[in-house]
């Protein structure tokens, strides 16, 4: 097996209109800790958030066949996912003309943060066959751990859909 040209990776989010129970998937958590540039940046209002997923690199190995201790089926063939989640967060600044961000009402923060997960995917599944896959960041939660540090805790759902 080796790796499978990014180009015929079809990245989706998952929308709400998904209601069917995915059968390749997997769900993690990502987490970080993040200091705030800024000593003005007014954590306790946070104006918005937002994170998106890119994949880097996938690749289709060759694993046992059969049951898992955990009762999942393994059907022989796994996609190795290696991406990033990059977040961003946007903060009121309570002091515009002292801040380190330029005199702006609005500071910035923001990071990359590199994930490796790997999905059960159909035998059948070759390195030519298109993927498709999609995504749904399910939380990102905040939480002041120090006056200029917050930590960061992202949910994750990735999952194979076998049709095109």
């Amino acid at each position: 097996m080796g790796l499978i040209n990014i180009e015929k990776i079809i990245p989706n989010y998952i929308g709400s209109e998904d209601e069917k129970i995915p059968k390749y998937f997997a769900q993690f958590n990502l987490d970080r800790n993040m200091l705030l540039p800024c000593r003005y940046m007014d954590y306790n209002r946070i104006e918005t958030s937002k994170a998106d997923l890119k994949i880097n690199s996938v690749k289709l190995v060759e694993t046992i066949d059969g049951r898992s201790i955990e009762g999942q089926n393994l059907t022989g063939k796994k996609l190795v996912i290696l991406g990033n989640i990059n977040t961003k967060f946007y903060f009121n600044c309570l002091k515009p003309n002292e801040c380190s961000c330029g005199s702006r009402k609005i500071c910035t923060l923001g990071d990359c943060i590199p994930f490796s997960k790997f999905i059960v995917v159909p035998n059948s599944l070759n390195e030519n066959s298109p993927i498709n896959l999609q995504y749904l960041i399910e939380n990102m939660s905040t939480m002041k751990i120090y006056k200029n540090k917050i930590f960061v805790s992202l949910t994750i759902l990735i999952q194979y859909v076998d049709k095109y």
